[in-house]
Parts: structure tokens; C-alpha cells; sequence
């Protein structure tokens, strides 16, 4: 069914999506989803991070549950939809809560070191601005 629907999807659709499937595979209610459906959720991501119809769609919560959903699963999104996972955390960072923060954080932190099922090496994070390094050190001798 979620093959079926997953073109259809909004951006929070996908977000609940992962997350409930998640969850249920947490607690062992779940089995993994067949490789269509997963294709299909993926491909799905991929259109939803990248088109300018859906970005400004996308909440901080979805991007958090996404990428929280993805590394639960043990699955690499696909490297266009994690640059837009990215993306969108960049773009929401000063609009998240602690919750959000973590789990994003948690779940990089999973995906990169895990690699996860990845067909292809993660995107690399960007580095920090030397602005804000050069802001903490003069902050710190005053």
C-alpha cells in the first residue's frame, strides 16, 4: 500500500511514515519493508527535499523524524534527499527545539559513522564558519 501511495506523499506524510514504521520495527512489530516500498519512500524523499514545491514545506520535526527514521531503520537515504535532510536542518537550525536537536544529531551521528546500507559515501557535513570559531575565542578572553 505505502508503494501505492508513497508519490503522493507530502513532505509531514513521509516524515509520520518513517517514523511510525520505525517505531513499529523498535518494538518488533514490524518487519523490514519490501525493497518496493522502500524504493518507492526514497524516491519519494529525493522529490520532496529537492523541489522548491515541497522544501518550504518541510518542518523542523519532519527533518528530524526523517533522519531519526532512517538511522532507527538501519537504512542510508538516498545522497540527494540527505543533502536536502541537511538542508533543511540548516535552514530550521535556529527554529528547533531540544528534542529535534538531539535526535537529528543522534541520527547523523549514527548515519555517518554507521554508513548505513549506503551505495555510495554520505555527503560530507559542512565545516564550521570561521566566523562563529572566531567569535567564541573573542568571547572567551573578554
Amino acid at each position: 500500500r505505502a508503494t501505492a501511495l508513497a508519490g503522493k506523499f507530502n513532505p509531514q506524510d513521509l516524515s509520520m511514515y518513517l517514523w511510525a514504521f520505525a517505531t513499529l520495527q523498535g518494538h518488533g512489530l514490524a518487519s523490514r519493508p519490501p525493497t518496493r516500498a522502500r524504493q518507492a519512500i526514497s524516491k519519494r524523499l529525493v522529490t520532496v527535499m529537492t523541489s522548491s514545491k515541497y522544501v518550504k514545506e518541510v518542518k523542523a520535526q519532519g527533518v528530524a523524524n526523517c533522519l531519526w527514521s532512517y538511522s532507527k531503520l538501519l537504512w542510508y537515504p538516498p545522497k540527494e534527499a540527505f543533502e536536502g535532510l541537511l538542508d533543511g536542518l540548516k535552514r530550521h537550525s535556529g527554529k528547533m527545539d531540544a528534542q529535534h536537536i538531539s535526535s537529528a544529531l543522534w541520527a547523523l551521528g549514527r548515519i555517518l559513522k554507521f554508513n548505513i546500507a549506503s551505495q555510495s559515501s554520505p555527503p560530507s557535513l559542512p565545516a564550521p564558519s570561521s566566523s562563529s570559531s572566531s567569535s567564541s575565542s573573542s568571547s572567551s578572553s573578554s
